[in-house]
């Protein structure tokens, strides 16, 4: 066996078995409701592939890492590259691109990054851009220029290099609507999307029925989508041909 393969199957065991202090890795629970829809789905019909878009840390309110736990590999997006060094040192077998994920309507090379510190988990694009940014202007301390990339790009180079991607996680500080409203899912039908998507996007109203009236729910909807779990912040959608509820 390669040094480097043997290397990262002793990580994983010893991470497995002391699951660095935690069962649950994501940030309100997401992670189990990820796990709980995939083990009633045909796993055969499935590549072991996730997409994690904002992916933050390898492992802190991480939505992925249990799958990588388990075998699975995937394509993590961070544009802050102190962030993509820390993935490519706990999770080597990911593959890694240091790039801010804009819209595919966007034609922006560049763009500003805003951050209230180095490990800040709600940098975002310039509210300029981002219109919907969570970050608080005045608090951000930090700024830098990342290069972009398109959200059809990254699904595209999974396809191609490991396979359409079974769970795709968004967390990008408010442009997840975004994003979501130009990806085609009938040329990219993945199994289960979670996506952080604020009331206050779209709505003033506070309960989660108020869900029903996003558009980026209605759009999914229609690319044969059906929301099955709001986990704080996060909604978990499973698309229809794969998702078996009660089996």
């Amino acid at each position: 066996m390669n040094l480097k393969y043997l290397g990262v199957a002793i990580r994983r065991r010893f991470n497995r078995t002391f699951r660095l202090g935690t069962v649950d890795y994501s940030q309100l629970g997401e992670q189990m409701v990820i796990l709980n829809i995939l083990d009633r789905l045909d796993k055969r019909a499935l590549d072991r592939v996730y997409v994690d878009i904002g992916a933050f840390h390898p492992y802190k309110g991480s939505n992925t890492y249990a799958l990588y736990l388990r075998n699975w590999r995937g394509v993590v997006v961070e544009p802050n590259p102190a962030k993509t060094e820390l993935f490519r040192q706990i999770r080597p077998l990911d593959i890694c691109l240091t790039r801010a994920v804009i819209p595919d309507a966007w034609d922006v090379e560049e763009v500003e990054m805003l951050a209230a510190g180095s490990a800040d988990a709600r940098e975002s694009i310039t509210p300029t851009l981002n219109k919907n940014s969570h970050l608080d202007k005045a608090a951000a301390t930090q700024s830098y220029s990342a290069k972009t990339i398109r959200i059809s790009e990254v699904l595209r180079q999974c396809t191609d290099e490991l396979g359409l991607p079974s769970v795709v996680s968004i967390d990008i500080e408010g442009l997840e609507s975004e994003l979501v409203l130009g990806v085609d899912f009938e040329k990219y039908p993945v199994a289960i999307l979670c996506i952080e998507h604020f009331l206050s996007e779209f709505t003033r109203g506070l309960s989660v029925l108020e869900y029903r009236s996003s558009p980026m729910v209605s759009y999914l909807e229609k690319c044969g989508y059906v929301l099955v779990s709001v986990c704080g912040v996060s909604l978990v959608f499973a698309h229809k041909r794969s998702y078996a509820p009660y089996a």
